[in-house]
């Protein structure tokens, strides 16, 4: 508790150290405490970095995005806050941010503040947008961590390009993979290395941060289990957990192609089914790959309501997938 207090009293440039401490990172904000110390120092709030940050977002993607003024800014308020294009920066280590697939103009707007890129598909990937990426200046990188929907287990080769790939690469830097799950697992992986957690640490740290793949993802047992056999046991190795938290799994993803609107995705852990929510015609793809990636079968599509901004997705879902049934309000 007196640490907590300490924390929250310092300013954000502050250095912070302790016994054990490793792992400094020079020019860093608030740097991270020993493997030994309590779970609740693990994530202090470290200032956001933004050395590349943009000072103007394209003209396009605003109207894409269809923000009002003032509205999904940065502090700056002179470009669109990533969380608004569905990337998630976790307080630790503050300086890596989390994405699942991207469009191209959200890359594009993106990249700029970004000094690395580290996407986990294969190279060749169609939603890789590399060119995007290095137009920026950014640094890139495509290094294969196997989803679990693949059929074929992620490998320790994988895991030591990664890390090597993490290493190298300069911050900020964005993991991007599919869903954001093995994105998650791979800061995880690379948080217990720097940090010489083993994996009782890790699944305690994993819980503390709410990562997603280890509390919520009823398929990521595969990419939880290549984790954990990276580290080190504490006693006996430790088991993959099922997973934790409130039984069910939430979505957001936004359009930035075109409607500029929200589709949801709802899947509930128990019965491994999910619901999307108001879907959009052109982005069937995408959201059939997240259910895929997260091991969920669509069992409904639901409209609202009847969309003036967009065509619904719900015929062209019912092609790939004839067992999804469409729904749509009465009223």
């Amino acid at each position: 508790a007196a640490a907590r207090r300490a924390l929250a009293a310092l300013p954000r440039r502050c250095p912070l150290s302790a016994a054990g401490a490793h792992g400094v990172q020079p020019g860093h904000g608030v740097l991270v405490v020993g493997a030994a110390a309590p779970a609740a120092l693990m994530a202090p709030r470290w200032l956001h970095l933004s050395a590349r940050r943009s000072s103007e977002v394209s003209a396009g993607l605003k109207r894409e995005v269809g923000v009002p003024a003032g509205q999904g800014e940065t502090e700056s308020g002179a470009a669109l806050s990533p969380e608004i294009l569905g990337v998630v920066t976790p307080d630790m280590p503050g300086d890596i941010s989390l994405a699942g697939v991207l469009s191209e103009s959200a890359v594009a707007e993106l990249a700029p503040r970004y000094r690395g890129w580290l996407y986990l598909n294969a190279p060749e990937h169609p939603k890789y947008h590399k060119k995007k990426i290095e137009a920026s200046g950014c640094i890139t990188r495509a290094v294969l961590v196997r989803s679990p929907r693949s059929g074929k287990a992620a490998t320790p080769e994988m895991a030591e390009a990664v890390l090597s790939a993490m290493h190298e690469l300069p911050r900020p830097l964005m993991l991007q993979c599919t869903s954001g799950s093995r994105a998650e697992a791979v800061l995880l992986l690379w948080l217990a290395k720097q940090h010489g957690h083993n994996a009782e640490s890790a699944t305690q740290l994993a819980r503390d941060m709410n990562l997603g793949f280890f509390t919520q993802c009823s398929h990521c047992t595969p990419i939880v289990s290549w984790v954990m056999d990276q580290l080190e046991p504490s006693g006996t190795p430790a088991a993959a957990p099922a997973p934790q938290g409130a039984g069910y799994v939430v979505k957001q993803l936004f359009d930035a192609q075109g409607s500029s609107t929200f589709t949801y995705f709802v899947g509930c852990s128990a019965s491994q089914e999910a619901v999307l929510i108001d879907p959009v015609l052109g982005m069937q793809e995408r959201d059939l790959a997240l259910a895929d990636e997260l091991g969920f079968a669509v069992k409904y599509v639901v409209n609202t309501h009847c969309h003036a901004d967009h065509i619904t997705s719900g015929a062209a879902i019912k092609k790939l997938r004839p067992e999804v049934r469409t729904i749509i309000a009465e009223a």
